[in-house]
């Protein structure tokens, strides 16, 4: 496993947090998957990144 793998991974969960999962009240397993399927793509496909000079990774 890559040592570097937690920090990645705590970022992910607290950028969510931060930018996703304050909007909500989950009411139920199904919402939270919605929810979750919904950040993912979000963050992989539209929040800009620090990498990419924060443009997306489609532009």
């Amino acid at each position: 496993m890559s040592p570097n793998l937690q920090a990645h991974v705590e970022q992910v969960v607290q950028t969510l947090k931060h930018e996703g999962f304050n909007e909500f009240v989950v009411v139920s397993e199904k919402h939270l998957n919605h929810i979750c399927r919904e950040a993912q793509d979000w963050y992989n496909n539209e929040r800009g990144h620090s990498a990419r000079e924060s443009s997306t990774w489609l532009e």
